[in-house]
């Protein structure tokens, strides 16, 4: 079967296919604040805000207010809102804020200049501080460049970090205690991140690396019974990457790891600290793992029983519900994107031949690692009756050129447009990558979880499916 938890590092590697938070919106409560301000040197008659994608709950719709500005630039709003963070649009410019109970939250935007006023300024001023912190340091504060340090030199940097953060939060003088708590957890949720990742990204440019005896423990400094950890993104993503380490580890009497991953978060006493905490996290490996399963009706079993909150149990029934509809022999939906001579091409043109669908993107790492095995395995098999579907997602249309070009990605290259994206993604269940579909003849499932290119059993099993 094809799994791999890392693919969904693009969260972590561009701070995301999808970040996971059950954050403050989670909840479902709302309050009112106060939202006013002056638009100067515009032409606009609306402005508006929404939920910041990096903080947004996986299966909820993104919410937006609509601002509606008077005559003389300025606007007035009374709104019902949970407490987080916002993208606040304001033509074709986009600025973070922060919204809590209570708040009356003056703005005032010159140009692309921006200052608040009233109650919530100092925690909105915090973040556009904290935005340019974030801007200076890009050059040096991502995953792809810690890979290329030396340990010492990494943990080095990673505290220099921490601590700028620390220092930024520390000398702001916040009238909302709540946000400065969050900012705390985060940034140790953020070290928390980095500490994971480099242990397995450094060895893609040193294969030799082994952590040092003196390598920081993951969880360094975070107490995991603290429930405040729920609402920081990064938190939760922190605990499944942790957990599929500690199952990857058990790979060699692993048959099902889809179902082996939620079990260990099940039984694990790591994750029982907190029941809340575990339930939140059996709910993310729920999601992400249920189509990386042998075992459906057994997985959606594990978790129904182990998790008493209704609303995340109705996301998951969902889920399992639609995958029981992809069964074998199902038939899956048409598709139809351009190739890489930006003609059409669709699913039932390929009808007549066993297809084998890679789904994959330019910056998903262990996608472009199988394009190898991939080519290797399509010249084995060129003289059958069997199509290799290559469908790029998430990606700028001259990225993908430029991969199916220098890695010389053989196959029916096809490209999925981002308007298009939304119905495929719904189709197929796209929550992580690489994702390897197999199709009968007639268009059917035969396997909607496949093998991997580099899985030396997939040539057998396509040669077997295809007489």
């Amino acid at each position: 079967m094809s799994y791999n938890i890392f693919a969904i590092l693009r969260n972590l590697l561009s701070i995301i296919l999808v970040i996971v938070t059950l954050s403050c919106e989670s909840n479902g409560k709302s309050s009112n604040l106060t939202i006013s301000g002056i638009i100067e040197n515009n032409n606009l008659d609306t402005i508006y805000i929404k939920t910041h994608p990096n903080y947004h709950v996986t299966g909820k719709s993104i919410n937006n207010w609509n601002l509606q500005i008077d005559s003389d630039n300025s606007f007035k709003e009374t709104l019902e809102i949970p407490r987080g963070f916002y993208d606040l649009s304001v033509g074709d410019i986009t600025y973070p804020i922060y919204l809590n109970k209570g708040y009356d939250l003056h703005i005032t935007i010159n140009d692309s200049k921006i200052e608040f006023s009233g109650y919530g300024a100092k925690e909105n001023t915090y973040s556009q501080q904290s935005k340019a912190l974030a801007e200076k340091l890009a050059s040096v504060n991502f995953y792809h460049h810690f890979a290329n340090l030396k340990e010492d030199k990494f943990l080095k940097l990673t505290d220099s970090i921490k601590s700028l953060y620390d220092k930024l939060i520390n000398e702001a003088s916040f009238d909302d205690n709540e946000f400065k708590n969050f900012l705390e957890l985060e940034n140790l949720a953020l070290r928390t991140s980095k500490y994971l990742t480099y242990s397995f990204t450094r060895k893609n440019v040193d294969e030799n690396y082994e952590k040092s005896n003196s390598y920081p423990i993951f969880f360094k400094g975070i107490d995991l019974k603290n429930e405040d950890f729920i609402e920081v993104p990064l938190f939760m993503m922190n605990l499944y990457i942790y957990s599929g380490l500690m199952t990857n580890n058990k790979l060699d009497s692993i048959n099902d790891i889809g179902l082996a991953h939620l079990k260990l978060v099940k039984t694990d006493t790591t994750f029982m600290k907190s029941e809340k905490i575990r339930e939140q996290l059996m709910y993310v490996t729920a999601f992400f793992n249920i189509e990386h399963t042998n075992n459906l009706d057994v997985f959606y079993e594990t978790y129904n029983t182990s998790t008493k909150d209704i609303y995340l149990k109705n996301i998951i029934e969902k889920k399992y519900y639609k995958l029981k509809d992809y069964d074998i022999g199902s038939k899956v939906s048409n598709f139809e994107f351009i190739n890489k001579n930006n003609e059409l091409v669709s699913l039932n043109d390929l009808k007549g031949n066993l297809v084998y669908i890679d789904i994959w993107a330019s910056w998903c790492n262990p996608c472009i690692n199988e394009i190898e095995y991939s080519n290797k395995l399509q010249q084995k098999l060129n003289n059958y009756d069997i199509k290799f579907v290559n469908i790029c997602i998430q990606t700028d249309s001259l990225k993908w050129q430029n991969v199916i070009r220098e890695k010389s990605f053989d196959g029916i290259q096809l490209f999925c447009q981002p308007e298009e994206f939304a119905d495929f993604k719904k189709n197929y269940l796209i929550e992580s990558l690489p994702r390897y579909i197999i199709l009968d003849k007639a268009g059917n499932i035969i396997d909607f979880n496949a093998k991997k290119p580099s899985d030396i059993t997939l040539e057998d099993d396509l040669l077997n499916l295809n007489n």
